[in-house]
């Protein structure tokens, strides 16, 4: 087994940890919508969060080149996921725990720590970039670091607002954003998963 074969086993279990509960979730809330209605926004963003983990996932296999391995960079590439996974649980909680009887009110209780969370994504992320070297960044070109800046500016205002209009458009801008970057990236790069790094 090459080293990256062996790193990538601790990320995709808590990259599945979480998969497991936005996915049990969303089937939870399914299934009790008659009794406690769920909030549009809060569902969005789990699903936001769903295809964000696949994202990630799919990602993390531009590392498989890498031939020497360091703790430093194991533990760091345990941080996205470890975030995700926080964020999977701050949405979505042990319901024997905590029994929600108001998602909306649910969702803007904790949208400060679930964005605030989210904004660290982006600037690992980054870091994320550099570290593949500088060829690699430089190949990111404008969008990237667009993107990035982006969506770190407006977790950042998801964490300080309670606004329900900027939730409601964030959620779905970002959706749709992200559904068409993979649409765009799977018909322009049919390579393997990362085949540009």
């Amino acid at each position: 087994m090459d080293p990256f074969s062996y790193i990538i086993v601790l990320t995709s279990i808590i990259l599945g940890l979480g998969v497991t509960r936005l996915v049990g979730g969303l089937g939870h809330l399914l299934q009790t919508r008659k009794r406690r209605r769920p909030y549009w926004v809060h569902t969005l963003w789990m699903v936001n969060l769903l295809l964000a983990t696949a994202i990630i996932w799919w990602m993390t296999f531009r590392w498989r080149v890498i031939e020497h391995w360091t703790f430093f960079l194991f533990l760091f590439l345990l941080l996205t996921p470890t975030l995700l996974y926080l964020i999977s649980s701050l949405l979505f909680p042990d319901q024997e725990e905590e029994t929600i009887a108001d998602w909306q009110t649910y969702f803007f209780d904790n949208n400060q720590v679930v964005f605030s969370l989210y904004a660290l994504v982006f600037p690992i992320d980054i870091l994320d970039t550099f570290l593949k070297g500088m060829e690699h960044a430089r190949a990111q070109g404008p969008f990237y670091w667009i993107t990035m800046t982006l969506w770190f500016t407006l977790c950042l205002i998801g964490a300080a607002t309670k606004n329900r209009r900027y939730h409601g458009m964030f959620a779905v801008f970002f959706l749709v954003y992200n559904l068409v970057f993979v649409g765009l990236t799977a018909i322009t790069d049919q390579t393997a998963p990362g085949g540009r790094f």
